[in-house]
């Protein structure tokens, strides 16, 4: 059911894209274990799709592993001058240390409460143009050149006096203890609560063309496929 929903929804938005005459390039990346719990490995069974043209990116990010009951949150991070980065996936430090060097910014993308099954489907779409909620306030400007990556946080068991603001912030029903430094920004919604969260799984996705060097970040044999269409 996983796979048909995101075959279902890659073919919505590569039929959009058509029909509005875009050049759209379709890249499908590795979910990986956040280097926060430990050594970072693969998620067996998931996989993260980005789907990029001048009108905006939409990724989709199918994953497993999730602990039922468990309130998640999806994170985009776009940087929009990749090359300002020493190497290539840009590091976090670059992506929330010099924000303004490489144009990085990072947004609310969706969220669920994992099922039974552990598995969950994350959708999100960035067009360009100023982002209201985002972390540094750089605007979105280059979607055929941005690399992004995907980081899915965990906040624990849903509280329920809390469940609508764990679905729709970074720090709601967490302790500020499990949150590892963030900008204000990014704490300045949701109600802290009891649960140690943490960053769960991410997926980065590097700028078409770009010369990817793999990090202890994002090991060997994970480099995204990326598959170019012209439309007319």
């Amino acid at each position: 059911m996983r796979i048909i929903l995101v075959v279902t929804t890659l073919l919505a938005l590569l039929s959009f894209a058509v029909a509005d005459g875009h050049l759209i390039i379709h890249t499908q990346s590795a979910v990986m274990t956040h280097p926060l719990r430990g050594d970072v490995t693969p998620v067996e069974g998931a996989e993260a799709h980005l789907v990029r043209s001048a009108a905006g990116i939409t990724v989709v990010f199918a994953t497993r592993d999730l602990i039922p009951g468990n309130v998640y949150t999806a994170w985009l991070v776009f940087i929009d001058d990749p090359a300002a980065c020493a190497a290539s996936p840009c590091t976090v430090p670059e992506v929330s240390g010099t924000p303004d060097l490489v144009r990085s910014n990072i947004t609310f993308g969706d969220s669920l409460i994992a099922p039974e099954d552990g598995t969950g489907t994350f959708v999100a779409h960035l067009e360009p143009g100023e982002i209201q909620s985002g972390w540094f306030g750089n605007a979105f400007t280059n979607p055929m050149g941005a690399e992004v990556h995907v980081g899915l946080h965990n906040h624990g068991p849903v509280i329920t006096s809390l469940r609508d603001e764990m679905l729709t912030s970074y720090r709601a029903g967490c302790t500020d203890a499990s949150l590892p430094s963030p900008p204000a920004t990014a704490i300045a919604n949701g109600t802290p609560g009891p649960n140690t969260c943490q960053m769960w799984q991410f997926t980065i996705f590097e700028a078409p063309g770009a010369n990817f060097t793999p990090t202890s970040a994002l090991p060997s044999g994970t480099r995204g496929q990326q598959t170019l269409t012209h439309t007319h």
